[in-house]
């Protein structure tokens, strides 16, 4: 690879984009402000302000896409103290090089969020923009904004996923979880905070998806219609400890209490925090390694590799960030780099607590795991799960805080976010071998009955071969609750059978570790 500083953009730059037209980049800036950077063959690059708040109406955008010659930005605009809309426009090309803006969709004014609606992108054909609504919580707890939303949590239009027709003009979303169910806008729900998307070659969707202060995973998911992701009850692979009533974070050694989090109180003991829909969440791609892959072991607080340990991770260490999801889609990249992800870390790592002297704002960030960096994404279809698995490799570092890729061609252009020296990056892909990376990936799916249980719980697994397993029940803490005999698993179906006669009532995880894979699945006592 070969590795360019191209040029210094405005302060604050927080979306990049390729129009497909020109051939060249557009960013945006906080304040609504739109560029086009030019880049001459030979020839310094230069930069021309194109839009402002005045042209699409955006106060604070945070996504933007190219359709054709089409031009799609998101973000959300103050509408009064405590409220915000959020709003996709549209800039259509004209005869003389200027843009015509139109509404395709806004929301009714709603309760001000901590993760405003973000990233934006078009289906493969064309025909549907998906559009991404953050949490308006930290982790699901109250958060009344100064006093103007007493006693709210989450709201009817966050944590959601949209799909709208392209062709759709001033549509109007209401603050009404109903009417929005109903309306057949809504794709999937559970998200924290999706601000990166990418379609792979199949044509599926692919986020990531930021989890919190806690100690949790980063996410990464493939995002399918009508799937609930967990949050606020789970981030990462962890589910949500103000589930248990009687939560006291300071005996929790996933929570730094020089996070901002802690130091707000929204670790606070949470008893009436809602229990969990009767649904199934989908999981986060599991992580294989064996890069950026580290966790906090619950128990302990000991940093561990997952990859090393044979840890199911899903997906990232905890607080990298990821931002700037691409996808080779088309094979366009030379040797191993062909068809693969890519994703970057806008954090910079730390030592064990996370802290490091150039972590911004003096938060904690990535735990060991050095981060700041471009991390290569082998995904893989394991048939067995009917889910991907993915093993990531670090391949460029010393970025500080990348905030948006885009690929063209052979080359990707980064967006640094960094104050004062916010630079854009070329990075040409030369045909260079990068990573092998195998297709031997194997997880256990396992499936308990019934569930909830009462005393006795069945365990389904089909196997391919033998293995040895270790089968541990953790309660939501973290904490062993029980741990049964080796499990001598056979080629095809086992069943495995035990007593839940003496635990209490609650929600438990079971897992499995074997030494060829290894599984969990979600266990409700009554």
């Amino acid at each position: 690879m070969q590795i360019d500083s191209l040029f210094r953009t405005q302060s604050f730059p927080n979306r990049l984009a390729l129009d497909p037209v020109s051939g060249h980049l557009y960013y945006c800036v906080a304040g609504g402000d739109v560029y086009e950077i030019s880049l001459p063959s030979g020839q310094p690059a230069s930069e021309t302000l194109r839009f402002t708040i005045a042209d699409h109406g955006i106060q604070q955008p945070q996504g933007m896409c190219f359709v054709d010659s089409m031009l799609f930005l998101s973000g959300n605009t103050n509408a009064s103290s405590g409220y915000v809309t959020a709003r996709i426009s549209k800039g259509t090309l004209q005869p003389n090089g200027s843009r015509g803006w139109t509404t395709v969709v806004q929301t009714d004014a709603h309760p001000a969020s901590k993760h405003p609606f973000t990233s934006v992108i078009a289906s493969p054909s064309g025909s549907h923009l998906y559009w991404a609504s953050g949490a308006r919580t930290m982790t699901g707890e109250v958060f009344t904004d100064s006093g103007q939303h007493p006693g709210r949590r989450e709201g009817p239009c966050n944590g959601r996923l949209y799909k709208i027709p392209i062709q759709t003009q001033n549509l109007s979303l209401p603050n009404d979880s109903a009417a929005l169910d109903s309306g057949g806008y809504v794709y999937c729900r559970g998200l924290r905070n999706a601000y990166s998307m990418a379609f792979n070659a199949e044509d599926h969707l692919i986020a990531i998806d930021n989890s919190g202060e806690r100690d949790d995973p980063e996410e990464l998911n493939w995002l399918r219609s009508g799937r609930h992701y967990g949050f606020p009850w789970r981030m990462g692979d962890n589910w949500n400890p103000l589930l248990d009533p009687n939560y006291d974070v300071d005996q929790d050694p996933l929570v730094n209490p020089l996070c901002g989090g802690y130091i707000e109180h929204i670790f606070d003991a949470d008893p009436s925090f809602p229990v969990p829909p009767n649904l199934v969440f989908t999981n986060p791609i599991r992580n294989l390694g064996p890069d950026a892959d580290f966790y906090r072991d619950s128990l302990t607080g000991e940093v561990r590799d997952a990859s090393v340990d044979g840890h199911v991770m899903r997906s990232f260490t905890a607080h990298r960030s990821p931002l700037g999801l691409t996808i080779d889609r088309d094979s366009l990249l030379g040797g191993d780099f062909s068809g693969r992800a890519f994703v970057l870390s806008y954090m910079p790592g730390g030592d064990s607590s996370g802290m490091s002297p150039v972590s911004p704002w003096g938060t904690p960030g990535p735990f060991v795991d050095p981060a700041q960096d471009l991390l290569q994404l082998g995904l893989y279809y394991d048939t067995g799960l009917g889910d991907y698995v993915m093993q990531t490799h670090r391949i460029i570092d010393g970025f500080y805080l990348p905030v948006d890729a885009v690929l063209d061609g052979d080359k990707m252009y980064v967006l640094e976010q960094r104050s004062g020296r916010q630079n854009l990056w070329q990075v040409t892909f030369t045909g260079v071998t990068a990573v092998k990376a195998s297709a031997d990936v194997r997880g256990y799916a396992l499936e308990v009955s019934p569930n909830p249980v009462d005393e006795v719980a069945t365990v389904q697994l089909v196997a391919d071969r033998p293995d040895l397993l270790e089968v541990v029940l953790y309660d939501l803490s973290g904490r062993m609750a029980s741990k049964m005999d080796t499990w001598k698993l056979q080629a095809g179906g086992n069943v495995l059978r035990f007593s839940t006669e003496d635990l209490s009532a609650g929600v438990y995880l079971l897992h499995v570790q074997g030494k060829q894979a290894a599984g969990w699945v979600k266990v409700l006592k009554r």
